[in-house]
């Protein structure tokens, strides 16, 4: 997309906060664009033809803090954290459409998505105002652990079973048989409670019956295990009421449950010795147990005073879902990578690598965070690994899914190339010890080169030059000629990191000092000019047409001496010196120095010598007409020209006056003034003259 940019407006310059736009430095304006932009540039040109422009580059940016997130389960419509106070985070859930939310002042923050799956990915970012995005963090999509329901069933082949109990909030319940056909099924309230009755044409007395929870997440049933219960007999009289037995889970060392108020309640523990305890007044009871496993049978039998014991109830002791926890890597292949994140309290975290080998190991603290340091030796840069949170419960080790995260690999420090002008022959700079550094020369030309001052379309391109920076960071190499516009790229990388952010400079243009000069000399032997100017530069004398009339080249330490033949200037010509030099194909030209060819008896613009009436030009661009001499009467003019080397000045006779005469060169007005003066001496002359005769 061809783009011109132009110079701005003074009114332009100060709405964009310029003060002073007459200061080159200080009449900035900003834009932007980008590297398919071919742009044409037309901006403070001077009358050479170029110009300068400077690029800001914008400074390295704070990287945000790592967020976190906490547990995420199938079923899930939200998931929530923490980040920078603030901050904008996006939520991705596998190849769903990112799902962004603010985090508070406290740094919380709650995403709304659509529910998640078991076995999904979700991946955060969290980017502050002017800093950096930060680095990902991710987690797995746990699967739900359902708790086994308690159950009692009671009734009679009259009115039907009533099989009531407790689990899940809103799960499926469902009651089989042996067969397992189902007889009966409901669904738990908002606290999880159920009665579902049985018809009595659908079991018979002393039957064996098993309830199960179930519930649907992320599109999946998990189902829980199954409580057992046994169709009660037709019903005894003063029977004590069934209990009831909440969900019980492995690693669990109490166990608690409703009865008739006051009664004596037995736990059986599969086949352990019994636990017996009292329900309190309002029926609630709690007994301290060995640490149970998953499978096996608690078995609760209630007693009030003279009461027959209460039809038995049981439940089966679930698994424990341990979710995957969250997980975040940082570091460097110097001090170590630390992963950090939170999982369910006191959990061991375990982190492998793709061969299942443990490179990192810790504990989850009591509020479930952790922070493990993996050994650089252990991991290489971009590999990836697993972080898995591992909960030991009734002697078995229940393990999460994983959480994938990657080693980091940093990248290196971009390097530096010192300014280049035209006719180098060598590029250096700086970049990390012992680094890969690549050059290239005209790589980024299409772009940047017409941006900095002027593409030389007719350079091809340079091969990629590599070198390696040495124990201190400097680097150094030889390159074909260096032409003004040339664009030279640097990348560096060191072993282990991402290949540096690429450093671009523009070939400088030739600046070439304005030579001192003076002339003497005459019309006999020819007018030397002499001067310093850069070493082994060309200096060229023309006159007032442009015509060469002299040139040379300075020596080693910048002098030169030109004689210029009589016969290729007149006294008085004004001549113009100048400094060249060739360099990267092109001429670079100073600015002239002005000396002015001397006239015969002027003593090369010094004293002129008192000369009589003659009329001598002056040092001066006009010069000082010198009128008399000396003798009474007489009018000195001091000129004070530019190049005046000292004006005749009147010997000290009587009557002598001067006049001094200003400014770099004549005008109409100094001239009348200088033909009065002359009429006026040449009078008194007469006069005088005269009255001698007489």
């Amino acid at each position: 997309m061809p783009t011109t940019v132009t110079t701005p407006t003074t009114s332009e310059l100060i709405a964009n906060g310029v003060t002073n736009p007459s200061n080159p430095y200080e009449a900035r304006f900003a834009g932007t664009f980008s590297q398919s932009n071919l742009l044409t540039l037309d901006l403070f040109t001077d009358e050479d033809g170029n110009n300068s422009i400077w690029l800001a580059a914008e400074p390295a940016a704070e990287q945000t803090e790592t967020p976190t997130i906490d547990p995420v389960a199938a079923g899930d419509t939200t998931i929530s954290g923490t980040a920078e106070p603030d901050s904008t985070v996006t939520v991705t859930i596998g190849n769903e459409q990112p799902v962004t939310a603010v985090a508070d002042a406290q740094g919380n923050w709650t995403a709304e998505v659509p529910e998640v799956s078991q076995g999904e990915t979700v991946t955060v970012v969290a980017e502050v105002d002017g800093k950096d995005p930060s680095e990902p963090v991710t987690v797995s999509v746990a699967g739900l652990t359902v708790a086994a329901p308690t159950a009692s069933i009671s009734g009679n082949e009259t009115d039907g079973y009533p099989v009531i109990g407790k689990a899940t909030p809103h799960a499926a319940i469902e009651i089989t048989n042996a067969q397992g056909d189902v007889v009966g099924s409901g669904t738990t309230d908002n606290d999880g409670n159920y009665r579902i009755v049985i018809a009595p044409d659908r079991v018979a007395p002393e039957e064996n019956l098993n309830v199960t929870a179930i519930v649907t997440a992320g599109g999946q049933d998990y189902r829980s295990g199954a409580t057992p219960v046994v169709v009660p007999a037709d019903t005894q009289e003063n029977q004590t009421e069934t209990p009831s037995i909440d969900p019980v889970n492995a690693g669990d060392q109490t166990i608690s449950g409703t009865a008739e108020p006051n009664a004596n309640v037995v736990v059986t523990v599969s086949g352990e010795e019994p636990v017996t305890v009292v329900a309190n007044d309002q029926g609630d009871w709690t007994a301290n147990v060995p640490e149970v496993s998953e499978g096996e049978t608690v078995t609760v039998v209630a007693t009030v005073g003279d009461k027959e014991p209460s039809t038995p109830v049981s439940v089966i002791v679930s698994g424990i879902s341990v979710s995957a926890p969250t997980a975040s890597i940082t570091g460097n292949q110097r001090d170590g990578y630390p992963v950090a994140g939170r999982t369910t309290a006191n959990a061991d975290i375990e982190i492998t690598n793709a061969q299942g080998e443990v490179v990192g190991s810790g504990t989850a603290d009591g509020d479930g965070n952790y922070r493990i340091v993996i050994a650089p030796d252990q991991v290489a840069p971009e590999e990836n690994l697993n972080v898995a949170a591992i909960v030991t419960a009734g002697g078995k080790d229940y393990r999460s899914g994983n959480t994938p995260i990657t080693v980091p690999m940093e990248k290196t420090a971009t390097p530096l190339i010192d300014p280049a002008i035209a006719g180098d022959e060598t590029v250096s700079g700086t970049a990390e010890p012992g680094s890969s550094v690549i050059l290239t020369i005209n790589e980024a030309a299409p772009v940047m080169a017409r941006i900095l001052g002027g593409l030389n379309t007719t350079r091809a391109f340079a091969a990629p030059l590599e070198l390696r920076a040495d124990e201190a960071g400097n680097w150094r190499i030889n390159v074909a000629e260096l032409s003004e516009g040339d664009v030279l790229t640097a990348t560096a990388q060191t072993d282990g990191k991402y290949v540096s952010d690429p450093m671009s400079i523009v070939v400088s243009p030739v600046t070439v000092a304005a030579p001192t000069a003076t002339i003497s000399g005459n019309e006999s032997s020819g007018y030397p000019v002499t001067g310093k100017a850069d070493p082994n530069v060309t200096i060229e004398i023309s006159n007032a047409q442009g015509e060469v009339v002299g040139t040379g080249t300075t020596d080693s330490e910048g002098n030169y001496r030109i004689v210029v033949a009589a016969n290729r200037v007149e006294p008085k010509d004004n001549l113009y010196v100048v400094a060249s030099v060739v360099a990267g194909g092109k001429e670079y030209r100073s600015a002239a120095a002005t000396v002015t060819v001397p006239v015969a008896g002027v003593d090369d613009g010094n004293t002129g010598g008192g000369n009589t009436g003659g009329g001598n030009t002056g040092g001066g661009n006009t010069g000082g007409n010198n009128i008399g001499n000396g003798n009474n009467g007489g009018i000195n003019i001091i000129g004070n020209g530019n190049i005046s080397g000292g004006n005749n000045i009147n010997s000290n006779n009587s009557g002598g006056k001067y006049l001094p005469q200003t400014g770099s060169e004549s005008t109409w007005f100094a001239s009348m003034i200088g033909a009065a003066l002359v009429a006026i001496g040449s009078l008194g002359f007469f006069k005088s003259r005269k009255k001698k005769n007489q």
